[in-house]
């Protein structure tokens, strides 16, 4: 599964995002005892046909989901059991979007110890987790697509924070490595915690010969390496 920025590790959409430890944030389910197959004590954590079509009737009947992904065509491509000790506690969902869709709302990493953030971003697609027991969704994390030629930038920063931001990720040295004709498109804007008050902006360099990301401190106008990266396609 993909996650986003500080909760951010592994491959977003094709791209390679470098990851950081969040205190408390568990990037997927804990893992189970180390059980011989077939043997009595062996707990099944498989879903059953009913848990998977209960999942995916609480995402479809989640008005705030419904709303968020009213213009998308999304398709689940996974799904699976949530564990936490000897007790499988919910599913997990991943779905992909057919092109990457524009969203700006509240998400949440995987529960029950993860936290809620605010995001504007480029979605290609997205884990859902829903605990069973109560019915419910606990758990909604985008992960970066591919931003199209044009962005909603006004929504997000402005277009003077735009240039600004924007100038300062062409002057990187992954953005230089793409030789000439580099443009920057917004990718994303993560308000995660309060290191980064007025958020961190993800531009997505793209030239001939490759592309990168390149975040900056929105606050500061200064570059986050630990979030700065080649983009593996």
């Amino acid at each position: 599964m993909i996650a986003a920025l500080a909760l951010l590790g592994g491959s977003v959409a094709g791209y390679l995002i470098p990851g950081e430890h969040v205190e408390g944030f568990a990037p997927g389910p804990p893992e189970a005892p180390d059980f011989t197959p077939g043997s009595p004590e062996a707990p099944d954590f498989a879903l059953t046909e009913e848990e998977k079509a209960t999942a995916l009737h609480i995402i479809e009947s989640d008005a705030h989901l419904r709303e968020i992904l009213q213009n998308a065509d999304w398709h689940v491509k996974l799904i699976g059991p949530i564990t936490e000790g000897l007790q499988k506690i919910g599913v997990s969902v991943f779905i992909t979007f057919d092109r990457a869709v524009w969203m700006e709302d509240t998400f949440s990493t995987y529960y029950p110890s993860g936290y809620s953030y605010v995001a504007k971003l480029w979605v290609g697609s997205m884990d859902i987790f829903v605990d069973l027991g109560d019915g419910r969704i606990v758990g909604l994390t985008p992960n970066m697509g591919r931003a199209p030629i044009t962005s909603p930038i006004t929504s997000s920063i402005t277009s003077e924070e735009h240039a600004a931001a924007a100038e300062i990720a062409l002057s990187h040295p992954l953005a230089k490595a793409l030789g000439e004709n580099v443009e920057a498109y917004l990718n994303a804007v993560y308000y995660y915690n309060d290191d980064y008050p007025q958020g961190i902006a993800f531009f997505n360099m793209r030239s001939d010969q490759g592309e990168a990301f390149v975040a900056i401190d929105l606050d500061k106008m200064v570059i986050v390496e630990q979030y700065t990266t080649s983009i593996v396609l």
